[in-house]
């Protein structure tokens, strides 16, 4: 059974149907989960782009495929060894980090299938990032902690060295912000003048991280049974933190749509996945998108508005 709760339109109470606002409207139900019909061997990272494309980067074939919203795949990058992580960028196109034991490569692939080298790295870089303004990259030395600023001409500028060795980096929507796992477990907040703060922490497990488009960060790590897990970062070291959602065994990446849904890559059940719980569908009075979501939750009792006796 479906239950659905909305909040009336202000045009059912005469009111002008192009003024009325839309609250989001909840569906007792459980997110939808879809494999994504792409052959994949070891899926090592996954990412979405501001046209809703999806960029899925294969470790053992070397390559970069895309997924369009309509659901058609194509390869648009070859030949990619030590390929470790893809991310987008809204003016310069997809972007793949080649990581080898002592060096590693950054390589551009262009909407028109032109694939070329953007910057060779003369040390074994761990993390990639994309500022969704300038088009500049972001990565660091995995070995010591320095983090590194790449522009679009491929110049190469450090912006500064944290504590520890590092896992992962995250850049936030505005571009003003890179958010960096250490080995420990810490996150550390990185500015663009090269200011550094720590905003939380993550289990030592922790292997990745990324921003939801909430504005928060969401850690992928393994509980203690080995099982993936998706939490939040914790203010202090000792707290426990809140579980974002769970995963299949064996989840490597993870990347979120402009709405929130989920996508998966997982190299052990050679999948891409993707897990629907929020959608948009147009108003039939006004014709702008409303959200909706959907939840196991128990919606919350109605208070009545009739006198019982």
């Amino acid at each position: 059974m479906i239950v659905a709760t909305m909040a009336m339109s202000g045009a059912a109470f005469g009111e002008d149907t192009h003024l009325h606002k839309h609250l989001p409207i909840t569906l007792h139900s459980r997110p939808v989960i879809e494999r994504l019909p792409l052959r994949v061997v070891d899926p090592v990272d996954v990412t979405l782009t501001n046209f809703g494309d999806t960029l899925v980067a294969d470790r053992v074939g070397k390559v970069l495929f895309r997924i369009d919203s309509s659901g058609e795949a194509s390869l648009i990058g070859r030949e990619l060894e030590g390929l470790t992580r893809v991310v987008d960028s809204p003016q310069m196109g997809a972007h793949a980090l080649l990581a080898s034991r002592g060096s590693g490569r950054i390589v551009r692939m262009t909407e028109t299938g032109v694939q070329h080298e953007v910057v060779h790295l003369p040390f074994a870089p761990t993390g990639l990032g994309a500022n969704p303004l300038d088009g500049s990259l972001y990565t660091t030395n995995g070995r010591t902690g320095e983090v590194f600023r790449i522009t679009v001409e491929g110049d190469t500028q450090s912006i500064t060295t944290v504590s520890e060795p590092t896992k992962d980096l995250a850049v936030n929507a505005i571009g003003a912000t890179i958010s960096v796992l250490l080995n420990s477990g810490k996150v550390v907040s990185v500015g663009v003048d090269g200011s550094r703060e720590t905003i939380g922490y993550v289990p030592a497990t922790t292997t990745r991280l990324t921003y939801h488009p909430g504005g928060y960060l969401v850690a992928l790590c393994e509980d203690a049974t080995g099982k993936a897990i998706l939490l939040k970062p914790t203010d202090r070291r000792a707290q426990q933190p809140d579980t974002f959602a769970n995963a299949p065994r064996g989840t490597q990446a993870m990347a979120f749509d402009k709405l929130g849904n989920l996508t998966l890559a997982n190299p052990d059940l050679r999948a891409i996945t993707r897990v629907t719980s929020r959608f948009q569908q147009r108003c039939h009075d006004c014709g702008k998108m409303m959200l909706i979501k959907l939840s196991t939750e128990t919606p919350a009792p109605q208070k009545s508005t009739r006198r019982s006796f």
